[in-house]
């Protein structure tokens, strides 16, 4: 895959894009549509559906995974940055089990509904975290790894800015305003905090850094 020329890769990381957006939009739309949506902030209304329409929603990281996973082998994880070696790795990954802990703890003494705070700590470690992580700083860096860093840095994470359009509006209707507003207030936003996790997964040595990072911060606003 790295032997392709650049244009050829930067096709492929537009298509992994989207397999893993519109292989799932369609289904959101459609849930809102009827009515049988579980919001994640209402998990426990429905628990079963809840995560069985977020299983769903893996379909398109899964392959992703899973091709990967044929395509590189036995270096399949050290390309993916899935080891924790090292103390200081080690050392990170315990901090931040930890202020997560915190957090769920807040949230549990502070939130009526300790089941959604549960359900939401799995959806926004596994669900959202590892699988955003996983697609963008990890599948589509590694067919920009000997690119230069800007090309490494902009091309994934403004994608991955991209993606959130539909969610920021709420899965509601794309007007030409909302999308200007998106794209002035929210997608630099956005593309800060990708390139953020790359350094973080790249100076690291891990992506379960930035995993843990962003699963905290998500958790943490859980409920604003």
């Amino acid at each position: 895959m790295l032997k392709k020329p650049l244009l050829v890769r930067i096709l492929l990381i537009i298509l992994i894009f989207a397999v893993d957006l519109f292989g799932s939009i369609p289904l959101i739309y459609r849930w809102k549509e009827n009515g049988t949506l579980i919001p994640s902030t209402q998990a426990s209304t429905d628990i079963s559906v809840f995560f069985l329409q977020n299983l769903i929603l893996l379909v398109g990281p899964i392959i992703i995974f899973t091709i990967f996973l044929m395509a590189l082998k036995k270096d399949f994880t050290s390309e993916m940055y899935l080891r924790v070696k090292g103390k200081w790795q080690w050392l990170g990954v315990f901090a931040l089990v930890l202020c997560l802990t915190g957090i769920l703890i807040y949230h549990l003494i502070t939130r009526e509904d300790r089941i959604t705070t549960i359900c939401l700590l799995i959806y926004y470690v596994f669900i959202i975290a590892f699988s955003e992580e996983f697609v963008c700083r990890g599948a589509c860096t590694y067919l920009l790894k000997n690119e230069k860093t800007v090309i490494r840095f902009i091309v994934p994470n403004l994608l991955f800015a991209l993606m959130h359009i539909f969610n920021y509006s709420g899965w509601g209707t794309m007007t030409g305003e909302y999308i200007v507003t998106f794209i002035r207030n929210d997608m630099i936003v956005l593309f800060a905090v990708g390139c953020f996790n790359q350094a973080l997964k790249e100076k690291t040595g891990t992506i379960w850094i930035p995993v843990l990072v962003h699963a905290a911060w998500d958790f943490a606003l859980a409920f604003k």
